[in-house]
């Protein structure tokens, strides 16, 4: 049986409570036989344990969190010296699992005194942003890489992990066809439902852009390899054609604040090379929409079309001429960050972001910015 120490940096945030404390009950419960679970919660605030406790027992199917113990720590997340005291206790066939659900501006600190400890049996997990700009994503691969931590630490967008986030395993042979045909169009929705009311203080920093970008990003690399394995796609070639923005009435009022610029809905349209030819990229998301959807979908010439939904069904279906042929995806209740776990347990390294696309997703972040402040567009309500 395998024995972690999870460090939860944040314990008290909202990633925290809603996404990571969650799923890791789940996977407790799931592997109690394999895996012996300590939880260490980390905070500048200080921490309620009944809440704690509540949130993990609220998450198993019997009403009993299988955490084998909990503990509370309270400091400034860029003090090394509390690192130092858990390194120093861990025991020969213990594990550290420690997750980064802080601010981006903490990585590259909590990184550099994660330094020392190269050698030892530990794990750092990082949520996307990773760093708030191109540069500081820079220096946080150059610290991975001069500490020896890259077999160490992990780059999480959790959208990778959801269940449906992975089309391959399915029936190939009946999209075999479709990868001999000429790419035309790839476009990714994120639409939710949901407004920023409790989060306004940190999403009025950020807005929909900065905020979700890089998923959208990493859905459509997912379904250009998913068009084919030999496909040679130049995110570098990436132009941008266009780009518009936009705010649901009533965000001042659910940020509260007076006034404000901050987008909630974005949708930009550009160009890559794929096998050197030029294929249309639409990548969209934003709050307070009529519904909640995440698809992907792909038109192809002369007339295929790809549609790949992941949320709220699971599903990829072939829409054709004159049929339509579709599939439905695993339909696993896991949480995502319970297949994040999963993938740590078992070792797999395969959804995880790997440092070239950290790397190429800010890039064309930098040039959609420069060609919203060279071409610069209104700021509609919706």
């Amino acid at each position: 049986m395998q024995k972690w120490k999870f460090l939860l940096y944040g314990i008290t945030g909202d990633l925290a409570k809603k996404k990571i404390l969650p799923a890791l009950a789940q996977f407790a419960f799931q592997n109690q036989n394999t895996v012996a679970i300590e939880l260490i919660g980390y905070s500048r605030s200080q921490p309620d344990p009944v809440e704690i406790s509540t949130i993990l027992r609220e998450n198993t199917p019997d009403r009993n969190h299988w955490i084998h113990a909990i503990s509370f720590l309270q400091g400034e997340y860029l003090s090394p010296d509390t690192y130092f005291n858990i390194i120093r206790g861990l025991q020969d066939d213990e594990r550290l699992i420690t997750y980064l659900a802080t601010p981006p501006h903490t990585f590259l600190k909590i990184l550099q005194n994660s330094c020392p400890y190269s050698h030892r049996p530990i794990d750092i997990i990082m949520e996307k942003p990773f760093g708030e700009n191109l540069t500081e994503a820079q220096h946080i691969l150059d610290v991975v890489r001069v500490c020896d931590l890259g077999s160490h630490v992990h780059f999480c967008d959790h959208y990778l992990f959801k269940t449906s986030a992975n089309p391959n395993p399915i029936d190939a042979k009946n999209f075999a066809e479709i990868r001999h045909e000429q790419l035309n169009k790839i476009t990714v929705k994120i639409a939710e439902f949901v407004d920023v009311a409790g989060r306004g203080g940190y999403y009025d920093s950020i807005g929909a852009f900065k905020d979700m970008f890089i998923h959208t990003f990493s859905l459509a690399k997912i379904g250009l390899e998913f068009y084919t394995t030999q496909a040679n796609i130049d995110f570098d070639s990436f132009v941008v054609k266009n780009f518009k923005h936009g705010q649901y009435s009533g965000y001042c009022v659910d940020a509260e604040v007076e006034k404000s610029q901050t987008d909630t809905y974005f949708k930009v349209n550009g160009e890559i090379m794929v096998n050197g030819k030029p294929v249309l990229i639409q990548l969209a998301s934003g709050k307070r929409l009529k519904h909640k959807q995440t698809e992907v979908e792909m038109s192809f010439l002369p007339g295929d079309v790809l549609h790949w939904e992941l949320a709220p069904q699971q599903f990829i279906t072939r829409k054709q001429t004159d049929s339509n042929l579709q599939i439905n995806l695993d339909k696993s209740k896991n949480l995502d960050h319970t297949n994040l776990f999963e993938d740590m347990l078992n070792g797999s390294e395969m959804r995880f972001v790997q440092p070239a696309e950290i790397i190429t997703s800010w890039n064309m972040y930098d040039k959609i910015l420069k060609f919203v402040k060279e071409n610069p567009v209104e700021l509609e309500i919706y």
